[in-house]
This record gives C-alpha cells, structure tokens and sequence, in this order.
C-alpha cells in the first residue's frame, strides 16, 4: 500500500501585527492528516514579509521567516513564497535532509493564513503540484 503524500499537515495563523511591509501571523489552530515529522519546525509566530529586491532570488514575491530568535531580522527564513495561478496561493519549497519539501501558503478572506507542509522530501512534479493547488 502506497503512502498518500498528497495529505497535508495544515498550520492556520492569525494576523497579530500588519506593518507596512510585513505580517506578523501568531498560531490559531493545527490540523493534523498525518504524523509530524522531527522537521517540522514551524514555531507560534511566523513573518510573512514582502520582497524587496535585496537578494538575488527569481520570482519570489514574499518571504517566510520563523520566530527562531529574538530578533526577527536575524530569524531564519526557510523558504520564498512564489506566485501561482491561483490568486492568494504561493508555493514553497523547505529544503530538508530529505531534499526539497513542499509548502503551499493560502491568504483567506479574513487574512489568516494557512500553510500546508506536506511529508518531508515530497516536491511532485508541476502538473501534481497545480492539481493540489485547485483543491485549496
């Protein structure tokens, strides 16, 4: 029997201070498909903050911080998010021991945001990844 990969664990956050470049989103609820994995480090407070130009990345609209430290500028950002089709859903890729894991961002109507983290090392192919991204 083969594992459905396509289950997510979900994180839903709520807005707890908007600035003018940046949300920070403090958790509300977590809903479990499947056992977390030791790599699922997603903390209480998660930054989603625009993107500036400051890098080199390609296509990144946004990007993903983690509340690791005390200061957020020096907080770890695990992934970009990247613009899909589908208006307010972004992709992300967590690079893990296991190679890149995929991570859907969901903006709902109320702002909360929902992230999808699936198994560790699962990055499918773009037609498998758009099929999941119209279920959202």
């Amino acid at each position: 029997m083969q594992a459905d990969n396509t289950k997510a664990v979900i994180h839903i956050y709520k807005p707890k201070k908007v600035n003018k470049t940046s949300t920070i989103y403090e958790i509300e609820q977590t809903h479990e498909n499947r056992i977390s994995h030791p790599e699922d480090y997603f903390t209480e407070l998660v930054k989603i903050e625009q993107y500036q130009g400051f890098s080199k990345a390609y296509n990144v609209s946004h990007y993903f911080r983690i509340r690791n430290t005390s200061n957020w500028s020096k907080c770890e950002t695990p992934t970009g998010l990247f613009k899909t089709l589908r208006a307010n859903v972004y992709i992300g890729d967590l690079k893990t021991t296991k190679g890149k894991t995929l991570v859907l961002f969901y903006f709902d109507e109320n702002n909360h945001l929902h992230i999808y983290r699936y198994k560790c090392g699962y990055y499918p192919s773009r037609k498998i990844i758009k099929s999941i991204i119209e279920k959202i």
